[in-house]
């Protein structure tokens, strides 16, 4: 994820890219594997990539940025009606109590984490 901070270009894009295909290959590793994985980097990597696409030094890497995060999105909840890759919790106790589902979850913890980015918005 420091790679994705980065002023270089081609170093930013690289890291993206790494990310993108680490997330991958662990989601179709063994769920105890992905499961513990996910619950502990899925959050920070989101943070992560909001950071970075809500920074204008970083408008060049929006493509991947926003494949990060739609792979991260698809991940928690399919379009096509699949069952999630991630089955266990994307969250820790600290984070929310125990209950709520990864797309409810991931539903509250963006559209907190985009309101206070941008105060202006309304819930």
């Amino acid at each position: 994820m420091w790679a994705s901070k980065h002023d270089n270009r081609e170093v930013e894009a690289a890291g993206l890219n790494m990310c993108l295909e680490l997330i991958t290959n662990i989601a179709e590793t063994d769920p105890s594997t992905s499961n513990a994985f996910f619950q502990q980097f899925f959050i920070p990597i989101l943070q992560d990539v909001f950071f970075v696409l809500t920074d204008t030094d970083h408008k060049a890497g929006f493509k991947s940025q926003s494949m990060l995060l739609s792979r991260m999105f698809y991940f928690i909840s399919p379009a096509d009606g699949t069952l999630p890759k991630i089955q266990g919790p994307i969250y820790t106790t600290d984070q929310a109590p125990t209950g709520p589902s990864n797309r409810d979850f991931l539903s509250e913890f963006v559209a907190n984490l985009l309101h206070s980015a941008f105060p202006n918005l309304q819930p």
